[in-house]
């Protein structure tokens, strides 16, 4: 079941057995809990590293949520850069959610990383549909936390070039679609602007 796409996945989430035939059922149930139970299995064969179960959800949470939420398709290796995660952890969760997630090339040279079908993007925004809520995506707390990672990249110079020009080319529109300047971002700005030649390579 994981080998085929996200279309077939509806289908399938779709349907229920009534008398010894297949039936079509109406609402998002079957497909939500698909969707849900494919984000568990990713994190269950995470867990098998002995990693802790929160921390593995957040992880995988966080990549879902970047893919949800960046401005263009980006690459395995800009994801773990931006993120600052290992680019052979993301390429392992990204395989194991290929029935939703296209994985892009690997090789970075051709598409970027997007989600099979709108439905499994929708699913996690939403709070009602999504059962557990630590795969939960509140699109515009993510935006904050975006905005926040580019300024880091922009000040720092911290991450590879990748992540360094997605920053420069994204961070005020994560900012303007975010819930707005809060404290951190407000300071980590402020340092940014000191910094005049940085400055203007990131405008």
């Amino acid at each position: 079941i994981f080998n085929i796409r996200v279309e077939g996945l509806q289908t399938l989430a779709h349907m229920e057995v009534v008398n010894d035939k297949l039936e079509v059922r109406d609402g998002n149930s079957g497909l939500d809990k698909l969707y849900l139970f494919i984000l568990r299995k990713a994190s269950a064969e995470r867990r098998s590293l002995r990693v802790d179960e929160d921390a593995v959800i957040e992880f995988i949470r966080q990549i879902v949520a970047t893919i949800a939420c960046a401005d263009f398709p980006l690459n395995a290796e800009w994801l773990a850069s931006f993120l600052l995660f290992d680019s052979n952890e993301v390429v392992s969760v990204l395989r194991s959610m290929e029935s939703v997630i296209r994985p892009g090339d690997e090789n970075n040279s051709g598409f970027g990383i997007e989600f099979f079908d709108s439905s499994f993007r929708d699913f996690i925004r939403d709070e009602k549909r999504c059962a557990d809520r630590r795969f939960f995506v509140d699109i515009p707390a993510q935006k904050d936390f975006m905005a926040l990672r580019c300024v880091n990249l922009l000040q720092n110079r911290f991450g590879k070039n990748a992540a360094m020009l997605y920053a420069s080319m994204t961070w005020l529109h994560h900012i303007k679609s975010g819930n707005g300047l809060g404290d951190e971002l407000v300071h980590d700005l402020t340092g940014l602007c000191t910094d005049k030649a940085m400055f203007q390579r990131a405008c």
